[in-house]
């Protein structure tokens, strides 16, 4: 989710959800990645109220555990004192990473998935079922131990992901979910599905919905007898402010301040004992993350930008400064122009086709800077840039050699400009005239700060200019972005990525055309009136297209003929083109090592697992420097 200081999939964490960010990839981003304080003097605001230099060191300044920092910070541009803790809720989420744990890790470079928080007991894909455990020995942060993780909290994780439609949430029947164990629940899905799209589905979520905090919603949804009731209770999910904290992974809430938001270890967590420091800090920072980068070490209080894409001056910078460290992890993710299919204009796919063709993604993506390159063939198919940043042809594997070559590329700009005048749009002294007489208008929305972002969307802004059509960048608040503008379908073009953070395709072709897509991610338009041209034919008569029986073909496909129904789907989407994607990036993970040591190698496939801030610390991988 995710490119530069935001998170992808779920709104990262809401994102998870979104997963989303996705959204965040997309959302549940302020938690992992937003955030911001001036670097400069790290002066901070204690959570007493007083004023100090510098926030590292245990609260009693002992510097007790015996290492040289014993608080270990990450960087956010929000201020803490403004989340809430309902991850389900995109309005300034916030449920920390290190405060609770993932279901599972995945190795991108290798496709090796370890489980965590869950593991996959029995999958028997056919017989539509699948058994799932919570790891032994996992407890709430509501005691000393708190109390354990369930069966009954890992029910209340699917019925809360079907209730707000989570890509997930297509796979399994929420409510004949059976918790059949203290720790195990069955669950029965929603037909055959494929056993590697139901591994992946498990990716980018956290096992972050206790019962006993979410049961009124669960216990509702599955009462509900009427798409009214389940609407409603979707509605109130979504809509719910948690005041209080909570977690079940190896750092507990302390307290927060306007610019710092404090856990400590949690002892009973299984891989506590891997861990030689006391604190994790969430510091608000400058908004200008290169200033950050560049001031984490040797003095600096954060100590990690989880990822940001920097200039190549500051990425020349960072490697001259001892102390700091970078690597890059496949973003499997990129920067995307979704359209609004409501729009009087862009409800017309001719008019989306046209704004493809005269939209440079080569020139975006030279503008975006050497960690990004453009989609070559834009279709939901990820796999255009390679590890050292370089276009690759990774993408093709998903589809048949005939479906790849048949696939458009969208570089004609001359065809854009006769698509518009075959539906009524005219030039006139440079600019293109809607038929009503006035000029075609395309305003982008931007969330204001995600500052990578912004040269990408500026560069589209510009070329549709000088093509005469009117387009402006709209930046609009980051905490607004999501839930005000982008995910209530409120814009006329927008930002986002144009993946959900997995490289399988079904879940592109999920973000874009799931049943219940529109009321996730808003682009307003309805699946079961998809149309688009003939296969191989891009200018030939608009069809109807059965969206959902391609949408089951994909999931329900074996190994063998998974590619023939990924390339039936890649043309609809291809043609449709609900959103553009523009181009795939690799992420930069910051991390500073004055103070820690990271023991693998940079180029150990241990790095390629999202995020190694993550994961290192509860394996033993990443520790504080001894006194």
């Amino acid at each position: 989710m995710t490119s530069s200081n935001h998170s992808s999939d779920d709104s990262s964490r809401a994102s998870s959800g979104i997963d989303r960010r996705e959204l965040m990839r997309r959302a549940g981003m302020a938690g992992a990645g937003a955030g911001m304080v001036s670097i400069a003097g790290c002066g901070g605001q204690n959570d007493d109220g007083t004023t100090t230099q510098g926030t590292t060191g245990s609260s009693d300044g002992s510097g007790g555990s015996g290492v040289a920092d014993d608080s270990f910070a990450n960087y956010v541009t929000a201020n803490p004192t403004n989340w809430q803790f309902n991850h389900f809720n995109f309005t300034q989420p916030f449920s920390h990473p290190m405060q609770t744990d993932m279901l599972q890790r995945w190795v991108i470079s290798t496709n090796e998935f370890s489980d965590y928080a869950v593991s996959i007991d029995e999958f028997d894909g056919q017989n539509e079922r699948a058994v799932l455990s919570v790891r032994d020995g996992l407890t709430w942060h509501n005691g000393d131990p708190g109390d354990p993780v369930t069966g009954e909290d890992l029910m209340a994780w699917f019925v809360c992901h079907a209730a707000v439609n989570s890509t997930v949430a297509g796979l399994y029947n929420a409510n004949d979910i059976e918790v059949t164990g203290d720790r195990q629940i069955e669950l029965p899905l929603d037909g055959s599905v494929n056993e590697s799209i139901f591994r992946q589905s498990l990716n980018n979520f956290w096992l972050n919905v206790p019962y006993h905090r979410y049961g009124e919603y669960v216990e509702r949804f599955m009462d509900a007898t009427s798409d009214e009731e389940r609407n409603s209770v979707r509605t109130d999910l979504r809509s719910a402010s948690f005041d209080e904290p909570f977690g079940n992974g190896p750092f507990k809430f302390v307290s927060r301040s306007s610019n710092r938001l404090r856990m400590e270890l949690y002892e009973h967590h299984p891989d506590a004992d891997q861990i030689n420091f006391d604190y994790w800090d969430v510091i608000r920072a400058s908004t200008d993350t290169a200033s950050v980068v560049l001031g984490m070490a040797p003095e600096g209080d954060i100590d990690m930008v989880r990822n940001f894409t920097p200039p190549q001056s500051v990425l020349s910078q960072a490697k001259q400064n001892d102390g700091i460290l970078t690597n890059q992890i496949p973003a499997l993710w990129g920067q995307a122009l979704p359209f609004n299919c409501g729009h009087e204009d862009f409800g017309n796919i001719r008019v989306r086709q046209a704004i493809a063709e005269l939209i440079d993604r080569d020139l975006v993506s030279r503008n975006y800077g050497e960690f990004g390159v453009p989609v070559q063939a834009p279709s939901g198919l990820v796999g255009n840039i390679n590890g050292q940043n370089e276009q690759t042809d990774r993408w093709t594997r998903w589809v048949t050699d005939e479906g790849e070559e048949q696939l458009h590329r969208y570089q004609n700009p001359e065809r854009g400009r006769r698509l518009l005048r075959e539906e009524g749009y005219t030039k006139q002294g440079g600019k293109w005239m809607r038929p009503d007489g006035t000029q075609l208008s395309m305003p982008i929305k931007v969330p204001s700060g995600y500052t990578d972002w912004h040269p990408i969307y500026q560069t589209i802004s510009s070329l549709l200019t000088d093509e005469g059509i009117d387009s402006e960048v709209k930046m609009i608040d980051s905490t607004s972005y999501y839930p005000n503008h982008y995910l209530e379908g409120n814009y006329v073009t927008a930002a986002t990525g144009w993946t959900l953070g997995r490289d399988n395709p079904w879940y592109t072709f999920g973000q874009w055309f799931r049943p219940l897509a529109d009321k996730v991610y808003k682009m307003n338009f309805k699946p079961t009136e998809v149309e688009v041209p003939p296969v191989g034919e891009p200018d030939g008569e608009l069809q109807s297209v059965d969206v959902l029986q391609l949408f089951q073909n994909v999931r329900n496909a074996s190994e063998e003929n998974l590619q023939e129904a990924i390339t039936e789907f890649a043309w609809v989407a291809n043609q449709f083109i609900p959103m553009l994607p523009i181009l795939e990036i690799n992420d930069t993970a910051w991390m500073t090592s004055d103070d820690w040591n990271w023991e693998p190698a940079k180029d150990d496939a241990a790095w390629q697992a999202k995020w190694p801030q993550w994961w290192f610390p509860r394996m033993g991988l990443m520790n504080g420097k001894s006194n």
